[in-house]
């Protein structure tokens, strides 16, 4: 028994079971070569049976391709943040106008003042000043970076004459004393703003139900700070007339200025409509020369119109 088992064991197989065998082997390889296949094509970012087939093969991408992968368009969010705007409105100056004041007082004042007992000093701009009637005419543009930083950049002036004219009867011959002051300002000047809690809007304001709250409450404050340059002209004028000769005395006086200034301000954007907004602001011009006469608090009202 053990020989016949021994001689069974020891002869060549049989021809066709070994083709059967062959067959069943490639045909399990190709079933299972069929399903990895079929997986990697499923898989996302794949290149299916080119990855498996050609693992060497280099992928060509298109340069204009890579280069609008690395440079996402802007969100809507984004652009929403950027754009222009119209800036209109005014600025209430306080200059110190101590230079000025102290040359009226005493070419003019110390000189009258003597020689008429009934002498009433003329009116300087330092009084317009303190009846609050200096005002800056503002004219700008700017421009939205993000929902936190804006740029601008503004131009302007104010223009007056302050006229005193009073009677006098030195020695009882009447005369007349004409005083004249005269100032001429334009200003070019460019800045940044900060917005700690982003920008004043309407969009998705909830608070308040009447239009005025809502608005106070859409309303967003801001930090500023400026610089600029000022062109100032200037002219004091004194004339004494008597009847018969006109003016027996006339003294004029003119100066110009090139001044530049510094100015950080505060302030508080309310939305009024979907592109219009008003702006309240405080601030103090630091001027780096001729400080005592210029250097001034200004309070602005301000209207951006969203362009």
């Amino acid at each position: 028994m053990q020989l016949l088992t021994a001689a069974r064991a020891s002869r060549p197989p049989c021809p066709a079971l070994t083709a059967l065998t062959v067959f069943l082997m490639l045909l399990a390889c190709g079933a299972a070569s069929a399903q990895a296949d079929d997986a990697v094509a499923e898989t996302p970012g794949s290149e299916g049976p080119v990855a498996l087939s050609d693992p060497l093969r280099v992928v060509e991408v298109d340069d204009d391709e890579a280069f609008d992968s690395s440079d996402a368009p802007m969100t809507a969010d984004e652009r929403k943040d950027e754009y222009w705007y119209l800036i209109v409105g005014a600025a209430n100056v306080w200059p110190r106008l101590e230079e000025s004041s102290a040359e009226i007082d005493r070419d003019i004042n110390g000189l009258f003042r003597p020689l008429l007992p009934r002498w009433n000093e003329p009116t300087m701009f330092a009084d317009w000043r303190a009846w609050g009637k200096l005002w800056d005419v503002h004219l700008g543009i700017g421009r939205s970076l993000t929902d936190k930083w804006s740029v601008f950049t503004t131009v302007g002036g104010i223009a007056g004459t302050v006229r005193t004219r009073n009677d006098y009867f030195p020695l009882g011959i009447p005369a007349e004393v004409y005083t004249k002051f005269e100032r001429k300002v334009w200003f070019v000047s460019a800045g940044v703003d900060y917005y700690p809690w982003g920008k004043a809007s309407l969009d998705g304001a909830t608070k308040g139900n009447h239009w005025i709250t809502k608005r106070l409450f859409a309303s967003r404050p801001y930090l500023e700070a400026g610089a600029g340059y000022v062109n100032i002209y200037t002219v004091g004028q004194v004339k004494v007339s008597v009847p018969l000769l006109d003016d027996i005395a006339k003294v004029k006086h003119a100066e110009y200025y090139d001044v530049f200034y510094l100015s950080p301000r505060i302030g508080l954007d309310v939305p009024l409509t979907d592109r219009t907004t008003l702006a309240l602001m405080g601030g103090y011009l630091f001027f780096l020369q001729h400080p005592d006469e210029f250097s001034s608090q200004s309070y602005y009202i301000l209207f951006k119109h969203r362009l």
